[in-house]
């Protein structure tokens, strides 16, 4: 019933799409107990697509009852509805990883990714590197081949958590994750060759992949791209194009980035001079955790570039960079001390 039902939702084999009768099928076959036909619609009426209209809290029900019905991979999606209080179930870390543990134990190997998570990270359970490691590996070597888990299991060979370090199997397990279209995966391949880990080191591949990461949404590599383009490092240098590149990955909160930009209008590089907007950068960078920022910022300060002279200020600011040991910070604050600058 729950294929025929498929064919009239898609309107495969000769049979014509008909939604409605494809709703009507799936529902019949959930009063005989079928739960394939009660995860169909838990995830039809979850998202809300093909017509029907979205019910987060039917959507829970029936994640429900396929799970009281003893399935692994409904009990697998309420453990995620506890963990992300999704469908109507508010968070609830100790039930979400029970439910993982139950659905893992079942055979669910997306079950065995989501606890080993929780394990990875402490997440309603003791942080056990080995536990979490071992689930991946158990995933994995049962055929499960999601690039998340490859990209966890990659995780934990290249820092050594809960397995020995072996950096040539995690860049392997990179390449697969990233292979499967995981922007994430693509990234640290890319990290893994722009600094020789567990492959040779090469730059322009390290370029070629992080742009490859950025075109799917990974906004870290656009910073780490504007690097290699500012240094001209496996790529031709382009201080304009690294500008712009530090710029997206500023715009998602990313502080050094602020930091790098606000150097490209501070000295003109790759964008017009502008002691102004270097000024502000320095300050969005500071309180984004940029420490170096605060060097900078009190130089602007200091010179009165880009902001009212305020040695006072400067002196502040240097104190803060030298406390979190910047070695150009404590050379101004000495000079300020020299000097006499105000503010000390």
């Amino acid at each position: 019933m729950t294929l025929l039902a498929s064919l009239y939702w898609f309107g495969l084999g000769g049979v014509p799409k008909d939604p409605n009768k494809a709703l009507s099928l799936w529902e019949g076959a959930i009063s005989q107990g079928c739960t394939a036909a009660m995860l169909e619609l838990a995830g039809r009426y979850e998202l809300g697509f093909g017509g029907v209209t979205k019910d987060v809290l039917k959507a829970g029900s029936f994640y429900q009852m396929a799970a009281d019905c003893g399935d692994p991979s409904a009990t697998g999606c309420l453990g995620l509805c506890l963990q992300y209080s999704l469908c109507g179930f508010h968070k609830d870390m100790a039930k979400a990883v029970a439910h993982h543990h139950q659905a893992s134990d079942g055979g669910c190997y997306r079950s065995m990714l989501h606890l080993g998570f929780c394990y990875l990270k402490g997440l309603g359970v003791g942080e056990d590197h080995k536990k979490a490691a071992s689930l991946f590996q158990k995933a994995v070597d049962c055929g499960y081949s999601d690039p998340e888990l490859l990209l966890c299991l990659g995780s934990c060979y290249e820092n050594g958590q809960g397995v020995d370090q072996d950096k040539t199997r995690a860049a392997s397990l990179y390449q697969k994750a990233a292979d499967g279209g995981n922007p994430s995966a693509i990234h640290q391949l890319a990290e893994c060759f722009y600094r020789g880990v567990g492959v040779g080191q090469d730059l322009n591949k390290a370029a070629i992949l992080y742009q490859q990461a950025l075109d799917f949404g990974h906004t870290v590599s656009a910073f780490e791209l504007g690097q290699l383009y500012y240094g001209g490092k496996g790529v031709d240098t382009d201080t304009a194009r690294a500008a712009k590149l530090w710029q997206k990955a500023a715009d998602c909160g990313h502080a050094v980035a602020m930091h790098n930009l606000a150097t490209c209008y501070d000295s003109g590089s790759g964008v017009d001079q502008d002691f102004p907007k270097a000024a502000v950068l320095y300050q969005k960078a500071l309180d984004a955790g940029s420490t170096q920022s605060a060097c900078d910022l009190g130089l602007c300060y200091l010179n009165g570039k880009g902001v009212d002279r305020d040695p006072t200020k400067a002196v502040v600011l240097f104190q803060r960079a030298s406390d979190a040991g910047s070695l150009d910070a404590m050379y101004r604050l000495a000079e300020c001390y020299w000097s006499g600058t105000e503010g000390r």
